[in-house]
């Protein structure tokens, strides 16, 4: 499957090209999510207030199949300068699997902003719609915020949240968990795959879940992960290896050593 890729930055648009590449994505986009009209995607993905947002885009017969925007904001108080880092991506299901030009797209991004920014505490903000988004996430790294591990917030981890959900206005579902908020994008999914991924063991799937239960109705656990050059260099180490481990096997399951694969290249035909 030939994949073409393409990186814009939507601040050099024209608005009849902006708006041409509004049409082109949101296209993407409401194939995968509800909740979340041309408006709010334009305003969330495309208009961004962030200082800096670069959009991933993948291609197949040069027809779009996916995006991935990331967003860089700069705060700065008196007493504190903070570097903000957001993402939004869909990537249709065909070509979701095995695919990681834009995960080593953003991390090289990100440690463009490392470089750029070296005074300045960066973080992760997350408000995740899926379990699968944290999955994947806590896959890649063992400092993300929270976890079955660490579920509740030591202090520093407290003032974060409670600064970057003022800054961004996360409104808590329910008073009572507020790193649960309300966001509005609802993935679009069957009754069967949502049954699959409450079935789920792994650990971080069902914290997921016990953290967010209501997930499908656009609710998005808040999810931090400090950056710094370290982390960075761990996840970039864990795609790395993840992509190696996915070329083994594909290689053991077309190898003549593989014994289901020479099972089925001698099957014998039914005259």
């Amino acid at each position: 499957m030939s994949l073409s890729a393409s990186i814009v930055d939507p601040k050099l648009f024209s608005e009849k090209d902006k708006m041409k590449l509004v049409n082109e994505l949101y296209h993407v986009h409401d194939k995968i999510f509800d909740g979340v009209d041309k408006n709010q995607f334009t305003n969330y993905v495309i208009n961004s207030k962030a200082n800096i947002t670069n959009i991933f885009i993948q291609k197949y017969q040069d027809q779009a199949v996916g995006y991935g925007a990331i967003h860089f904001y700069k705060f700065d108080t008196f007493d504190e300068r903070i570097g903000v880092i957001r993402m939004e991506a869909g990537f249709m299901p065909k070509f979701r699997s095995g695919n990681n030009q834009f995960h080593f797209f953003a991390l090289l991004k990100v440690i463009e902003f490392i470089i750029s920014h070296p005074n300045r505490k960066i973080y992760f903000l997350g408000s995740l719609v899926h379990p699968s988004s944290y999955v994947a996430l806590t896959n890649l790294s063992k400092q993300v915020w929270p976890t079955m591990a660490t579920p509740l917030p030591n202090e520093e981890i407290k003032t974060i949240v409670n600064r970057l959900s003022d800054l961004f206005d996360l409104t808590p579902v329910e008073p009572s968990n507020p790193h649960v908020v309300k966001v509005g994008w609802k993935t679009r999914e069957t009754e069967n795959s949502r049954h699959e991924w409450s079935n789920i063991t792994k650990s971080s799937a069902q914290f997921y879940l016990q953290q967010n239960p209501d997930y499908k109705e656009g609710h998005g656990l808040i999810t931090i992960l400090p950056i710094n050059m370290k982390n960075v260099l761990d996840i970039g180490i864990a795609l790395v290896n993840k992509k190696q481990k996915k070329a083994v096997k594909n290689f053991w399951m077309q190898s003549k050593l593989n014994p289901a694969a020479l099972k089925k290249k001698v099957q014998p035909s039914i005259a």
